[in-house]
């Protein structure tokens, strides 16, 4: 079995080299085993808003938020989404 780091590792560079529904699935079997996976949450979002669906992406992307609100990029991407969508990031006060 891999470990977290190795399983997110896989998933970016199945990713990285346009092979999205391999990283999906990989994120999604990582996510099977660990529900609160916020990288995995996040890849899914990231590969959602790469297929256009920003709806979806925007869920991905705010749970792994939820779970790890002190990541940077996550709220980099998430803003990139909402722009994308029309929308503003807020963060709550």
């Amino acid at each position: 079995m891999l470990s977290i780091h190795e399983t997110h590792t896989q998933a970016l560079e199945r990713q990285q080299a346009g092979r999205r529904r391999e990283a999906e699935t990989i994120c999604r079997q990582a996510q099977a085993q660990d529900p609160r996976n916020a990288d995995a949450l996040h890849l899914l979002g990231m590969l959602a808003n790469e297929a256009g669906q920003l709806e979806a992406a925007t869920v991905r992307i705010a749970e792994a938020i939820h779970i790890t609100p002190w990541i940077a990029p996550f709220h980099n991407n998430l803003g990139t989404v909402l722009e994308a969508r029309g929308e503003q990031h807020r963060q709550a006060p």
